[in-house]
């Protein structure tokens, strides 16, 4: 038999916001590896196509607390997100291949990807006093949501779309 060495580089076969909005969840075609002393920073998180939203952790799906990223080997990864990701935005996920930060086990790195869309899958609404707010919503004749599924059947409370403005409302 000719060994034949593998010279095909991982490939994101799945992307995903998590139901919390909190994480990108990251698929490959192949057990990854993680390049120690990289920053995350080389993933970039673009949401409704303006703001960053920086990953402040990344971690293995399978439980285990690797010592550092180079640990990680799984076909999964999870990005933890600076700021939760809402129901509804449009997420987008940029690489870049010249940070040499994700590859497989024959130090084959994954290409670059460009403005690749993210499935989002969030049931956070807005936030209401500082907290996420998943449930029953209302839209007003003004684009204003409100909690309960119609005006009067619930609390009738604002939902915000960032947590400050909902801290703030007092």
């Amino acid at each position: 038999n000719i060994y034949i060495p593998d010279s095909t580089a991982p490939t994101i076969t799945n992307s995903q916001i998590s139901s919390d909005g909190n994480k990108l969840i990251l698929t490959f075609s192949e057990n990854i590896f993680l390049a120690s002393g990289v920053d995350s920073s080389s993933l970039q998180v673009t949401v409704d196509g303006s703001s960053n939203n920086p990953i402040t952790a990344i971690s293995r799906t399978d439980g285990l607390s690797p010592a550092t990223l180079s640990d990680i080997s799984d076909s999964k990864i999870e990005a933890t997100l600076t700021n939760k990701i809402l129901s509804g935005q449009q997420v987008t996920l940029d690489y870049l291949n010249s940070s040499q930060f994700v590859y497989d086990a024959n130090s084959n790195f994954l290409s670059s990807v460009h403005s690749q869309s993210v499935n989002n899958i969030s049931n956070v609404i807005g936030f209401v006093d500082g907290q996420p707010y998943e449930g029953d919503f209302h839209v007003m004749d003004n684009g204003m949501k409100m909690t309960g599924a119609s005006h009067g059947s619930g609390t009738d409370q604002i939902i915000y779309s960032t947590i400050a403005e909902s801290s703030s409302s007092g």
